[in-house]
């Protein structure tokens, strides 16, 4: 096989749902990227606004959460209702600031999304201001996706109802479990079955798309408990949701309690994949539509524009503390102190902190993602970009086709159940290996 990378191959002879890799891979795709000089940022940032394209997606990021779950990494800070007024305030000004330009006013948004941290954490007037300005600032599509995420306690009675009057027609809800006691170790406010009503309460309103997230591999989950949520999922009439694998991070409260022995071991990776294809086959059996390698749709209310689109990296327009985003293959980011971005953006500095060249393997790479993230790769396309490809290709294809992690069907090569279990690695790889990286 001459420079093949054992990296990439597994052992056909194993079971692959359990044993193709010892974890996911962490390599970088692509090569590395230039930086621009730090007093030169502003003014190309500023000039890559000038053109317009069509389509993007804008992110706006909240760097704050009332409560930090024991498994999560991410660090975000409380927030009082004037703070969170100060900084949607903030955040419309730059919207404001940067409407005058080519991109924002004339460029077509397919969707928006508020992300973080907790966006549900802020009042549901100022989030209602925060939509007024992408209608009165952007350029959004009839169809534009506008996305709130959030928890699910914070939509429960009349603050659900106001949340949804306020513009968004897409909720993104981390429920993570129904099972009450899971919850409980993981430091979530509301039990299971308030959680179940709190969502069926938002469906009844029949105003927008209801997606939740939920996590397999967690402390004392069984592969029954998980197969329980997604019926309660169901039942309260979600329009979508993605399967997420468990992982510890190591600054988590959760992998502190884990090592104190005062919770239980998570699912190893080796055990994960019965979480993913019991969840795989259930979905498709009750005739849910897997729109990614984790996500399902239940409706066609659900049409996850978002995320495919950041995926295969087609222009995203990055606001708030913390945010990144690209235009043309320069990606950019901005710092997620909130209070400093405050101050910058009082004074009119919209700049983000980091702005880096495309490379030359870009394109390739967000082809390959976007395709296989959606459970193929049409691998006649890739070979006829360049000759060598297939040669390249070709003993990684033979033994992931023995292993059974894809198939071949003329001119595609599809991932099976557990391809998909295995997806980012098989992403990463394919990437890697014909953009030249090992």
């Amino acid at each position: 096989m001459g420079s093949v990378s054992n990296m990439y191959l597994v052992d056909a002879s194993q079971d692959v749902l359990r044993y193709a890799y010892k974890g996911y891979l962490s390599i970088k795709s692509g090569t590395e990227r230039i930086a621009v000089a730090k007093e030169d940022i502003f003014s190309k940032y500023k000039e890559l606004l000038q053109e317009p394209s069509n389509g993007c997606v804008a992110y706006i990021h909240i760097p704050f959460c009332q409560y930090r779950c024991s498994f999560c990494g991410f660090s975000g800070s409380k927030i009082t209702k004037e703070e969170g007024g100060a900084y949607v305030d903030a955040l419309i000004k730059e919207i404001k600031l940067i409407s005058q330009y080519a991109y924002v006013k004339e460029t077509p948004m397919r969707a928006i999304y508020l992300g973080g941290g907790t966006p549900s954490a802020i009042e549901p007037e100022y989030l209602k201001l925060l939509c007024e300005s992408f209608h009165k600032y952007f350029n959004p599509a009839n169809d534009c996706e506008i996305t709130l995420e959030g928890r699910i306690h914070d939509f429960e009675g009349k603050r659900g109802k106001d949340i949804l009057e306020a513009g968004f027609n897409r909720l993104s809800i981390g429920v993570q479990t129904f099972n009450t006691k899971i919850r409980r170790s993981l430091g979530r406010v509301s039990e299971g079955e308030k959680a179940a009503e709190i969502l069926g309460n938002l469906a009844s309103y029949n105003k927008a798309a209801i997606i939740i997230d939920l996590i397999y591999g967690l402390p004392a989950q069984s592969v029954e408990i998980f197969l329980e949520d997604l019926k309660t999922a169901e039942r309260a009439g979600v329009d979508g949701l993605d399967t997420y694998q468990l992982k510890v991070f190591e600054s988590s409260p959760l992998k502190k309690s884990i090592l104190a022995g005062a919770t239980p071991d998570a699912a190893k990776i080796s055990e994960q994949g019965s979480f993913y294809k019991a969840a795989y086959d259930h979905l498709i059996h009750n005739h849910w539509h897997q729109l990614s390698l984790n996500h399902y749709a239940r409706t066609s209310r659900e049409r996850n524009i978002y995320n495919p689109w950041v995926k295969r990296k087609a222009g995203c327009l990055a606001i708030g503390a913390g945010a990144g985003g690209s235009i043309n293959g320069w990606s950019y980011y901005r710092a997620p102190v909130a209070q400093r971005y405050i101050c910058n953006i009082e004074a009119g500095n919209f700049s983000p902190d980091s702005l880096t060249a495309p490379n030359s393997c870009g394109t390739l790479a967000n082809k390959i993602t976007e395709q296989m993230e959606k459970g193929y790769l049409n691998i006649q396309e890739i070979f006829a970009i360049n000759e060598d490809f297939k040669a390249k290709l070709a003993p990684y294809v033979e033994n992931w086709a023995n292993a059974k992690l894809i198939e071949i069907d003329g001119k595609y090569m599809n991932l099976t159940t557990a391809g998909k279990f295995w997806g980012v690695n098989l992403i990463r790889a394919v990437t890697d290996i014909l953009t030249g990286e090992k």
